[in-house]
């Protein structure tokens, strides 16, 4: 069971997994999640409780001050980190098994995703099997035109898409998205002690390379980075070998430097009628973060000007909550890892600069996944992770 409510946790994250009935999959993992943690007489985080009466206090300023109030958005504001607290309340190494089911998604993926390549007839064929509720294509309403769109369709452990054969999207909604999942897999193994390059890392590290996503990419690079430096001695010396082949292979891929250039140098234009690039979606939220700063513009979406969608997580995590919630969530997250692992200052400084990486491109930091990362830390259910993080400790 407890493994079970870790894969549901990973899939209700997913954004892909039974997309189509979100709403009702989300509230069936809290019930299963409820029903095992009273069963087994679980506890909740005094982290999560206070995270609860910061974000009461929060929500109910900007209802007195913005008129701001939506049940539904309160609800699933509340709904997500429950469910996390709830199986962090009553699972045993809840990261451990995370990774560890990462780590069977990404052989998945890997078996998987070549027959993309060889067989893209064969990928159109099973999107047509596919039953209607379980495809998707996404994308950005913009009045009643779609932008950014692609078919995809979730067979649960793994989304099949068509029109991007060539990109592995892994259970998640697009490749970023199943990099990110597969950097926090990676990372919960590095901060335990497990970091060389053993066939689990080599695998995580091969499914990330294998989503072709600048930004997986950049969280392999950060990620191998750190492992080749915690190993010392030849590990380093291999690591400043590495890094002209780096360079060189960052010029000349289109989807790395080039694009990382084009993304930068374009900014925000008023003529993006129907998308934002992540630089103009950060130029547009830094600049509505100034009008609210410390509690930010908050989550009821009908209380705020009219304006395209962020593409950016973090600035938009940042101009929608403001300072102190965001400040308190990286606060709980230094507070989590610390009691988990004990990280040094470098294996903590490569671990936030890859959520950066990751962050700047993805929304997921209100997933359930992620608030398992906050609250695991503060488990009661006994755990002999910590015990095996003395390797993280001297970095």
């Amino acid at each position: 069971m407890d493994d079970l409510l870790i894969l549901l946790v990973l899939l209700v994250s997913s954004r892909s997994a039974l997309v189509n009935f979100a709403d009702a999959f989300q509230i069936a993992v809290l019930a299963l999640a409820l029903g095992v943690w009273l069963l087994r007489g679980g506890g909740l985080a005094v982290a999560f409780l206070g995270f609860c009466l910061a974000s009461l206090l929060w929500l109910s300023l900007h209802a007195f001050l913005d008129n701001a109030v939506s049940a539904r958005t309160w609800a699933g504001h509340f709904l997500r980190p429950f469910t996390a607290a709830l199986v962090v309340g009553c699972v045993s190494r809840p990261l451990d098994r995370l990774a560890a089911w990462v780590v069977r998604l990404a052989v998945l993926s890997l078996v998987l995703f070549p027959l993309g390549l060889i067989l893209p007839g064969l990928i159109e064929r099973l999107h047509a099997l596919t039953p209607e509720a379980l495809r998707f294509v996404g994308g950005t309403m913009v009045g009643e035109t779609l932008t950014g769109s692609w078919r995809r369709a979730s067979w649960l452990v793994y989304t099949f898409s068509p029109d991007r054969p060539h990109q592995n999207h892994g259970f998640m909604w697009e490749p970023a998205a199943f990099g990110m999942v597969l950097a926090l897999g990676l990372w919960a193994r590095i901060l335990s002690g497990r970091y060389r390059f053993d066939r689990a890392n080599l695998v995580l590290l091969a499914a990330m390379l294998s989503t072709f996503s600048t930004t997986a990419w950049l969280g392999a690079m950060a990620s191998a980075g750190f492992m080749l430096w915690r190993h010392g001695g030849g590990a380093r010396l291999a690591l400043v070998y590495l890094l002209p082949v780096l360079a060189l292979a960052g010029v000349t891929l289109e989807f790395l430097a080039p694009k990382i250039a084009a993304e930068f140098s374009a900014g925000y234009r008023p003529q993006m009628q129907w998308s934002l690039s992540r630089m103009a979606s950060f130029e547009l939220d830094m600049a509505e973060l100034a009008e609210a700063p410390l509690l930010g513009q908050g989550i009821v979406t009908e209380a705020r000007a009219p304006r395209l969608p962020s593409n950016n997580g973090l600035s938009d995590f940042l101009v929608r909550y403001g300072l102190l919630m965001s400040l308190g969530a990286l606060a709980l997250l230094l507070a989590s890892l610390h009691r988990l692992y004990r990280p040094g200052p470098g294996a903590m400084a490569a671990f936030l600069l890859t959520l950066t990486i990751f962050g700047w491109a993805e929304k997921f930091l209100e997933l359930p996944l992620f608030y398992l990362w906050l609250f695991a830390g503060f488990s009661a259910v006994p755990s002999p992770a910590a015990a095996s993080a003395e390797p993280a400790r001297a970095y």
